[in-house]
């Protein structure tokens, strides 16, 4: 996978998943990510989420789309049913 393809599914909500399979040293990528903001964050992916969300939004306020975009994904990694992240994917999408 080039660099350019990495780029392109990181700005996809939830990684284009399930329709797009996640390559393997992706998958490696995101499962230390989330042991490493994990622990981060005392153990608590939720909250872990929580400040991922809170950067993804600061983000889309400076008008850094694609940035939004990564970030929020970082919070759904943590916390898939963070209701939250589906609201900051919409919020890309629509801009």
């Amino acid at each position: 996978m080039t660099v350019a393809e990495k780029e392109r599914i990181e700005v996809l909500p939830m990684y284009g998943q399930p329709e797009q399979q996640r390559p393997e040293f992706l998958e490696w990528e995101h499962n230390t990510f989330i042991s490493q903001e994990t622990k981060r964050h005392a153990g608590d992916r939720r909250r872990a989420s929580r400040a991922w969300l809170g950067r993804g939004m600061q983000a889309l306020g400076f008008g850094d789309i694609d940035g939004a975009m990564r970030h929020f994904n970082r919070a759904w990694l943590l916390d898939e049913e963070n209701y939250q992240v589906s609201w900051g994917f919409a919020q890309v999408l629509v801009r």
